[in-house]
């Protein structure tokens, strides 16, 4: 099988709306090590809740090759999904290349479950507070309560 991986780099946008959590999660509080993670989250939740909201606008881009190994498995289960579970559509980039704009989308969505969930009150539609110090166990707690709404055992 073809390795599978996000080169040549191209650009991968996330939302000029939700700008501000990427920059508290990655450069205030630190809970993730860039904004691919938070994208690769973002698009994870809005993705498992079938949530996906065209970006209005873009922030700056990301380069693919930010996106972790480890988090790459998770846009390619979702792009095999998106491509009707069918390998052969990996084989042309293009293709790939072409997929990323629905894993931007799932991550709008995924963003905006996250405001209204695991950041809800500490969300102003423009930004997170500063003041907060709890968002890693924000977001500890929604996985928690996702996990026990499918029964799953830890």
């Amino acid at each position: 099988m073809k390795d599978f991986v996000l080169k040549p780099n191209f650009f991968v946008y996330r939302s000029k709306k939700y700008d501000s959590i990427y920059e508290m999660l990655v450069d205030k509080k630190k809970i993730f090590e860039n904004r691919a993670g938070v994208f690769v989250f973002a698009s994870i939740v809005g993705f498992k809740n079938n949530k996906r909201i065209p970006v209005k606008e873009r922030a700056t881009e990301m380069r693919s090759e930010h996106i972790s190994e480890k988090d790459l498995l998770a846009i390619i289960c979702m792009m095999f999904k998106e491509f009707d579970y069918d390998f052969n559509k990996f084989e042309d980039y293009e293709n790939v290349k072409k997929m990323m704009p629905v894993i931007e989308e799932y991550a709008e969505g995924g963003m905006e479950i996250l405001c209204n969930t695991a950041f809800y009150g500490q969300w102003d539609g423009n930004s997170l507070s500063e003041n907060y110090d709890e968002y890693e166990i924000d977001l500890v707690r929604y996985i928690y309560k996702e996990m026990q709404k499918k029964e799953i055992l830890i």
